[in-house]
């Protein structure tokens, strides 16, 4: 989240929604913190003030110096972290994009992007779980529906094409254990793997070396597909 002296109101409360989201989920609910970084980063707009501009939009809560998110405000704030993060997976991903570029570029375009493009983003990645930095991505209704009208570029091992080489773009940390079993066989981020069995148990062949994984590790881990 970085900020620029010229950016609407709008953008400007945007930006505070995805600092207190943010916070959140870190565990943290205290104003204080959120003061000092407001004030620092945006001189216009004085951190006190923008947390009462908030309350008084029904944004937010205050009470002995913590703040709750209404459900007004959790809603504003899961559409700019999701488009944000779903960016950065796009740039960072797919277009080989640095992460200091791709956090600036994701900071613009979590303002201006539609609903529609933001679904489009997501469906196109393979409704991604997490950001490149492991944070959780808002699922969306695109995500409900899983539609797979337009070919991923980033997708699980589970709905890869046999036989066709990718990169392990992430896994996620929801079987951490497994993980640390696999990634001492070589699977991990960056390594090219290819499906080489479906039925009865899914094979992978990373190097010289071939793994038998169940479903669910699957769909666990992201290979992002080598360009034709």
């Amino acid at each position: 989240m970085k900020h620029t002296n010229n950016q609407s109101a709008a953008s400007r409360i945007e930006e505070a929604l995805e600092y207190l989201w943010s916070t959140l989920e870190k565990g943290d609910s205290s104003i204080e913190a959120f003061r000092e970084n407001m004030e620092k980063d945006d001189q216009d707009v004085p951190g006190g003030a923008l947390l009462t501009q908030m309350e008084e939009a029904g944004f937010i809560v205050i009470d002995n110096g913590k703040f709750e998110l209404t459900e007004k405000g959790r809603a504003e704030a899961v559409k700019v972290i999701r488009r944000h993060r779903l960016a950065e997976r796009l740039f960072n991903d797919v277009l080989n994009v640095s992460m200091d570029e791709t956090e600036t570029i994701a900071c613009e375009l979590e303002h201006i992007l539609s609903e529609g493009v933001t679904d489009s983003v997501c469906t196109f990645l393979g409704h991604p779980p997490l950001c490149p930095h492991g944070r959780e991505i808002p699922r969306g209704e695109c995500c409900k529906r899983y539609e797979t009208d337009v070919k991923p570029v980033v997708t699980s091992v589970k709905y890869m094409q046999k036989h066709v080489p990718g990169k392990i773009a992430f896994m996620t940390q929801k079987i951490y254990q497994r993980f640390q079993r696999l990634a001492s066989l070589g699977v991990t981020p960056g390594t090219e793997i290819i499906v080489k069995q479906r039925h009865p148990s899914i094979v992978i062949q990373v190097g010289e070396t071939e793994i038998a994984i169940d479903d669910e590790i699957a769909r666990e881990i992201f290979v992002k597909r080598n360009q034709e």
